[in-house]
């Protein structure tokens, strides 16, 4: 230990070496505690003080030495997590997009969020108890980890959160259509949203699907295909092979078969089907092609309001946001709302780098449904946009008004560092 410790330096040592052998905080505190007692013998101190000095000096330093343990195994590190099979350290608030291929996203306490491809996310908060995380659409698995009581993860959906402890499940949310799927393989979780005002907890077996464009919610057993335990993907090679283990995007059907009318007219081959049936399927690019053939402006310009709207999301998906904005802005000029505002924000921000129009379709859309699927995510938004900005206090006004309506909300940690001085 060394002669030229004090007494309180050789206790302080002493109790931490025992303690820093044992894995449970509280019943080792206390254990150290006794060990370095019994086996520690104060020597006589030179003060004035006499017995009494002696005495109090060991119950100083005993509290000190309890305490210095505690503080040594009490504290817990913040997650960190890593993107995509090389394993890329990732800051917290960057997007993570799945485009050709699956993206395992791997915490550092063994947690695994699989996306598929076509689906975007991003973790909006990490610490010692869990994290969440925003599916900005798309689809995932995920394997969380129950590391603690304290263990706390949540993931927004949209206008829906589901709060989780450790449990593996899907997730799949289509901000089109307003659709949310969630299916159990283990443990439980509390989905709250639309249609579940009161929350709705899913055990084992169970699967959830919302659909708020039509008002209808529904729980059925999920089917042993979907439920299917697989254990979590350890490796990079692992990850890509979890494909099938995570829930696929709405998969496309098979070529549409000729309508009557052709079978009708005796036609040998049916001609090319409409991009409406093929945006129908999600076959986005096939849709766009179809639409080439035509002549992207003439289909818009005889396209109803609503089939603009379902040219925009081709457009979009397909990965042509210019011709996705000018189908949304003549949506717009025929009297589209809502959504279409809350799109062309997007577009704005995520594809064509305006922040100023971006912000100002943000702010469109929040007047026009501010009670929409999509406030939180504009009113989350602006408050990026504007300090992105330097509008400090415009982004501080956003800020105040989304703790208001979301103070749990995906974007809340951003909006309290935002307020702050």
């Amino acid at each position: 230990m060394g002669p030229g410790l004090t007494p309180l330096a050789r206790l302080s040592r002493r109790v931490a070496a025992r303690s820093d052998a044992t894995a449970e905080p509280a019943p080792v505190v206390e254990a150290a505690r006794r060990r370095a007692l019994a086996g520690w013998k104060p020597r006589r101190l030179r003060t004035s003080h006499g017995s009494r000095g002696v005495a109090l000096l060991a119950a100083a330093a005993c509290a000190l030495a309890v305490l210095f343990a505690g503080w040594r195994h009490g504290a817990r590190s913040d997650l960190t997590y890593s993107v995509g099979s090389e394993g890329v350290p990732h800051e917290i608030g960057a997007w993570i997009a799945a485009s050709g291929d699956t993206v395992p996203i791997r915490f550092s306490e063994g947690t695994l969020l699989v996306l598929v491809p076509g689906s975007r996310a991003r973790v909006t908060r990490a610490d010692a108890d869990g994290a969440d995380v925003l599916l900005e659409r798309g689809a995932f698995r995920a394997n969380v980890v129950h590391r603690s009581a304290s263990t706390r993860w949540r993931i927004d959906a949209g206008p829906f959160e589901i709060d989780v402890v450790g449990t593996s499940f899907e997730a799949l949310w289509d901000p089109d259509a307003d659709v949310l799927e969630v299916r159990m393989t283990e443990g439980r979780v509390r989905v709250h949203g639309p249609l579940l005002e009161a929350g709705r907890e899913l055990g084992v077996g169970e699967r959830l699907r919302v659909s708020v464009a039509e008002r209808r919610m529904e729980v059925a057993a999920a089917s042993a295909e979907t439920v299917e335990a697989r254990p979590a993907a350890a490796t990079p090679e692992d990850a890509k092979a979890d494909a099938s283990a995570a829930p696929s995007a709405p998969a496309a059907s098979s070529a549409p078969a000729a309508s009557t009318r052709d079978v009708a007219a005796g036609h040998g081959e049916p001609p090319p089907p409409a991009w409406q049936n093929l945006e129908a399927q999600r076959l986005h690019r096939a849709a766009m092609d179809a639409v080439d053939r035509e002549g992207f402006d003439a289909v818009a310009a005889r396209s109803s309001t609503s089939e603009l709207l379902v040219l925009a999301d081709a457009a979009r998906h397909s990965g042509d946001p210019q011709r996705a904005r000018q189908a949304l802005l003549l949506a717009r000029s025929r009297g589209a709302r809502g959504r279409a505002a809350f799109l062309l924000g997007k577009i704005a921000a995520d594809n064509l780098g305006d922040r100023s129009e971006a912000m100002r379709w943000f702010s469109t859309y929040l007047a026009e449904e501010p009670g929409g699927g999509y406030a939180e995510q504009a009113q989350g938004r602006l408050i990026e946009l504007r300090r992105a900005s330097g509008d400090l206090a415009g982004a501080r006004e956003a800020a105040e008004a989304y703790l208001k309506r979301y103070p749990r909300g995906a974007y809340a940690s951003l909006a309290a560092v935002t307020i702050e001085p």
